[in-house]
């Protein structure tokens, strides 16, 4: 059974690795005039790192011809798992750094009282994603 599975782009760390070196640079600075505060400040900056960095890493999408399967977060964590049946649509879209760096947004939106859509941000392969969605929502038997 092909299963096509989208994780994180690289440019996500760049983008997030900015504002760690944004936080570091102001522990630092606190450091360097106050010392308790500053330590506390550089310990907090360390722990969000670490935290955003494996939240990164377990961010995926997949489709298989049952069923989209997602996970989002690392601490609080959110999945999405629908059959191909009750998934209204995937959508895919980018601004200017993701058409310059190749990365898309993926957004799932599910049938059903609650209508729930479901966003990756800042995904590799998503027109692969969205073309094996398509193919196998076409196939006998998925659309009732």
């Amino acid at each position: 059974m092909p299963v096509i599975k989208c994780q994180k782009h690289w440019f996500s760390y760049v983008s997030e690795s900015l504002w760690f070196l944004l936080f570091l640079a102001g522990s630092v600075v606190l450091i360097r005039y106050k010392t308790g505060p500053g330590l506390i400040a550089l310990g907090v900056v360390l722990a969000l790192a670490v935290v955003s960095f494996f939240t990164i890493r377990e961010e995926y999408i997949a489709v298989n011809p049952k069923e989209v399967i997602g996970h989002k977060g690392f601490i609080n964590s959110r999945t999405l798992r629908s059959p191909l049946s009750k998934v209204q649509g995937v959508e895919i879209d980018n601004g200017l750094f993701g058409k310059m760096f190749g990365y898309h947004n993926i957004i799932v939106t599910t049938a059903g009282t609650s209508g729930a859509e479901y966003v990756f941000k800042m995904m590799k392969s998503a027109k692969q994603f969205q073309d094996s969605f398509i193919e196998f929502s076409n196939m006998p038997g998925v659309r009732q």
